[in-house]
């Protein structure tokens, strides 16, 4: 959305020369999942997380864009619900949270592949309709230990292989890293060949 918004100045529709700041402001615009990516980032940011480092709840960030002045009327009716019935709208963009599929690789089993998707900005947990934004903390405050499954907040060991990855593990000791490894294995290798840094991506 923020790379639509620094364009739109400059560029025009490619076949009526109309100017795409008029599409923007659409209710069209509001349809697609991008056009509120940036919106909900900035809020998220401006609120931080809940109290006592939890999630922040999704009904606040829809409750903080109905007072948002540059959104029009018509946008604002893809806050709370799609009027189209299509799923699109704001709700799809919390669902998206602006991860990266890097499915799109050699074909076969390994390019259809659901591990190599990308963190995203946040996480959006729809049964509980909350957000966690990942710059407050890479670990989110539900993230279990991928060995034992127990619910440790400090989680100190990571694997290296996987960060940024929306498969990324978290330990609570050295014991449930190895024991998880032969589970993990699998996920980890593919993200470090296909992922955005991957030897398949040089």
């Amino acid at each position: 959305a923020s790379t639509l918004k620094a364009s739109a100045s400059k560029a025009g529709c490619p076949v009526c020369g109309k100017s795409i700041s008029m599409w923007i402001s659409s209710k069209q615009a509001a349809h697609f999942a991008a056009f509120w990516i940036d919106r909900v980032e900035a809020c998220l940011q401006a609120m931080g997380p809940a109290k006592g480092d939890m999630p922040r709840p999704a009904q606040q960030i829809r409750d903080m864009l109905q007072q948002d002045q540059t959104l029009t009327k018509e946008q604002k009716r893809y806050i709370d619900d799609d009027p189209t019935g299509l799923g699109k709208g704001l709700a799809s963009a919390l669902e998206w949270g602006g991860y990266v599929d890097y499915n799109q690789c050699p074909k076969g089993q390994i390019g259809w592949s659901k591990h190599l998707v990308s963190r995203g900005i946040w996480c959006y947990n729809a049964k509980r309709d909350d957000l966690w934004l990942w710059e407050w903390n890479d670990r989110h405050p539900r993230q279990r230990c991928e060995g034992c499954q127990f619910l440790d907040r400090s989680l100190p060991i990571a694997c290296d292989g996987c960060q940024g990855s929306c498969q990324a593990a978290f330990y609570c000791s050295e014991r449930c890293k190895k024991r998880d490894w032969q589970r993990h294995k699998m996920v980890c290798e593919e993200w470090k060949q296909y992922g955005p840094n991957g030897s398949a991506a040089q």
